[in-house]
């Protein structure tokens, strides 16, 4: 069932992919946005490094921890370039919304490869400021594919 066809009540699946092993401040807005998300009955579901300080706090807050992005997920959320490599190759031809959310305001290094990443490998690119928004514009990102 695609997005556009649920009902407005169907809680949403949605897995967070991230790659990074140490714990910071992506990381933990990761968990924020998770255990909100849970709180309003949508299912979360976690792919993460096994060693990773993220899972072990992910698990203190019961989130689901997967090996891999489940197959009947609605959305995929990404919260690193490495993650959104990842899932991208993984859901390849699956019907999945994929969103990335970028945390950084430095530029892309490669900024014909980022615009064709954030243009072609996701449905969406959440910046987490205006700063962050401008920054991915001036590496030539359609503006009308990033929300803040």
């Amino acid at each position: 069932m695609s997005l556009d066809t649920r009902s407005k009540n169907s809680p949403l699946r949605i897995c967070h992919v991230d790659s990074e092993r140490e714990f910071r401040g992506g990381q933990q807005a990761l968990l924020t946005l998770a255990a909100g998300l849970k709180a309003l009955g949508h299912a979360q579901s976690l792919v993460c490094p096994s060693d990773s300080e993220l899972r072990q706090r992910a698990e203190a807050l019961r989130l689901i921890l997967a090996d891999s992005i489940p197959s009947d997920v609605d959305i995929v959320h990404t919260h690193s370039g490495k993650a959104q490599n990842t899932a991208w190759w993984r859901t390849l031809g699956k019907p999945v919304v994929r969103v990335v959310t970028r945390h950084v305001a430095f530029a892309p290094k490669g900024a014909l490869l980022h615009r064709l990443k954030y243009t072609y490998t996701c449905d969406g690119v959440i910046a987490v400021s205006e700063s962050v928004r401008e920054r991915l514009i001036q590496s030539g990102v359609p503006e009308q594919h990033i929300a803040v």
